[in-house]
């Protein structure tokens, strides 16, 4: 797993907060592009949660190894510096070492044995629609699946009140974190109040039943002209685990001569690529 470097392209890396007494150190081979003559081998520390620039283009890292001798784990982050990209965030425990080489990524122990083998490249902020399997909840109001030649999510008429709508979250793998979550819904307004709750919910398998709670919830938005609304929850922090399912809880109340369309949903995770 060479990594090459090309105009404008560094990488970096930073830890996730002070070492505890030593900073860890790392060892970095490389050649320059199309110069396989000129191997340099690099020998330094990190510097805490500053980023250090282990190497910049026009470069290939032929090998890396970064080695935690702190008394205590730590946690390094490795980023391709101009697309804000992360390569790799390992936590290393005392004696072990992320290797990056031609065999790939792992992180070997002090007695060298292979604890992880492969990339763990994390994608932030990797965002995605939902909402092709949304069912009409507990309380009337919104109507799924109209025979309409538009893809709306669900539809909601005048004069209903605090109607709800389930929407199950697919396609999250185990260790993703949810970070936030978008409600796209155009609302027509004559003049009265219309409004719309939106949150995302967990669902935990247990033995005497199910437990339902309550994860995050956009502020409520109330409108009383035509409104495209986008709102939005972010700054959330909820780990996927085995055995939960998520799903969006959508209310809407409606009065005379105003409707809501919920166009879709989107939300938004950290994943482990």
């Amino acid at each position: 797993m060479f990594l090459t470097l090309l105009a404008n392209q560094s990488v970096t890396a930073v830890m996730s907060g002070a070492p505890a007494t030593t900073q860890p150190t790392y060892t970095l081979h490389s050649v320059k592009l199309n110069q396989r003559a000129s191997a340099t081998t690099t020998v330094a520390s990190l510097t805490g949660t500053t980023p250090v620039t282990l190497l910049s283009a026009p470069n290939q890292i032929q090998s890396l190894y970064i080695c935690n001798v702190d008394t205590a784990a730590v946690t390094i982050t490795l980023k391709e510096a101009s697309a804000a990209l992360t390569i790799t965030s390992q936590t290393l425990a005392v004696g072990d070492t992320l290797v990056i080489d031609a065999d790939g990524m792992h992180v070997v122990d002090s007695n060298g044995n292979i604890k992880q083998t492969g990339s763990s490249a994390v994608r932030t902020g990797y965002t995605t629609q939902v909402g092709t399997r949304a069912k009409v909840g507990g309380t009337a109001g919104w109507v799924v699946a109209a025979a309409t030649d538009l893809p709306y999510v669900a539809t909601m008429a005048a004069s209903q009140t605090a109607g709800t709508l389930v929407i199950p979250i697919d396609g999250l793998h185990i260790g993703d974190t949810i970070t936030g979550f978008k409600i796209h819904a155009q609302i027509e307004s004559a003049g009265n109040a219309v409004t719309l709750d939106a949150a995302l919910r967990a669902v935990t398998n247990a033995a005497a039943e199910p437990t339902d709670a309550a994860i995050g919830s956009i502020t409520q938005v109330s409108v009383t002209a035509d409104t495209a609304s986008a709102a939005s929850k972010t700054g959330l922090t909820e780990v996927v685990t085995s055995g939960k399912s998520y799903y969006l809880l959508i209310t809407g109340t409606t009065l005379g001569s105003t409707d809501i369309i919920l166009q879709h949903c989107e939300i938004t995770v950290t994943t482990a690529a």
